[in-house]
């Protein structure tokens, strides 16, 4: 069997061609998303969802992962809001958001691993 590298390079950008992110309101209340991202952004926005899916089971003990999940997106679009949600469930952390009274901050990111953290607070 031989790799036509022609025709794999034209597949993949057909297929690129075709990304997307969809919503639709399905049922009253929820709304469905879906899409088609390049490989390493969906590994990306799947390992993300999972991180913060975990550190929300505190918070809301009642959703199963996959509804923990749902919320994480949600959460994802709002860095501001995880943070005040993790620094309300986390407060030996030291994180303090920026404009906090004497806060230390030094780049976004800090919610998540992998990115630059932010600085401790004394």
């Amino acid at each position: 069997m031989r790799a036509d590298a022609a025709a794999a390079r034209e597949r993949e950008a057909e297929a690129r061609a075709r990304r997307g992110v969809w919503l639709r309101d399905e049922e009253p209340g929820v709304t469905s998303i879906g899409g088609r991202l390049d490989v390493l952004d969906g590994r990306i926005v799947d390992e993300r969802l999972h991180q913060i899916s975990e550190r929300l089971k505190a918070r809301y003990p009642g959703l199963d992962h996959s509804a923990r999940r749902a919320k994480a997106l949600s959460l994802a679009m709002n860095p501001e809001l995880v943070l005040t949600i993790l620094e309300a469930d986390q407060p030996a952390l030291g994180l303090r958001r920026p404009g906090a009274a004497g806060a230390a901050w030094r780049g976004r990111g800090a919610a998540f691993p992998g990115r630059r953290p932010a600085q401790a607070v004394p």
